[in-house]
């Protein structure tokens, strides 16, 4: 199969699977495969997502320090979503800061509508935050920089 061949048949695979449910979100990960953020929610972990675009100078500025932070969260597992669109614009920034956590690759409207179904308001911009609790609740949503200490300040206390 030809490059050109696997990248129309991931976008196309990816525009046909791009669903949504109260529960599941599904993207494309780095492998290029389907992943559901609702595997990585509700295992018995707090979970955090950090949606984040190539373009954002405050998310270039938060990113390096969640990196930095990855192992640091008490029983917490961090995922990234990067609103690009495109692997290739997001692949840039994952090189670029070393990006050691999973990310999973959507666009803003479809992001948009799964923040709308599990936090009932709208995504206001990136970097924005989703925390869940161990059972799979969403227990916050903060968009802006949020620094890991304030993050595992709120995991712990919860």
């Amino acid at each position: 199969m030809t490059r050109k061949m696997k990248t129309v048949l991931s976008s196309a695979l990816l525009v046909s699977t791009l669903c949504l449910t109260s529960t599941v979100f599904a993207a494309a990960s780095m492998k290029g495969q389907l992943a559901n953020l609702s595997d990585h929610v509700g295992k018995g972990k707090w979970t955090i997502v950090v949606a984040w675009h190539s373009q954002c100078g405050a998310c270039k500025k938060s990113i390096p320090k969640l990196v930095n932070a990855k192992g640091s969260f008490p029983n917490a597992k961090l995922i990234g979503v990067s609103l690009d669109g495109k692997w290739s614009k997001a692949q840039k920034i994952m090189n670029r800061f070393n990006i050691n956590f999973p990310t999973l690759l959507a666009n803003i409207n479809s992001f948009d509508q799964y923040v709308r179904k599990v936090a009932k308001k709208p995504l206001i911009g990136a970097p924005t935050y989703l925390i869940f609790a161990p059972n799979g609740k969403l227990k916050a949503m903060q968009s802006g920089v949020i620094s890991p200490a304030e993050i595992k300040k709120y995991i712990t206390i919860h």
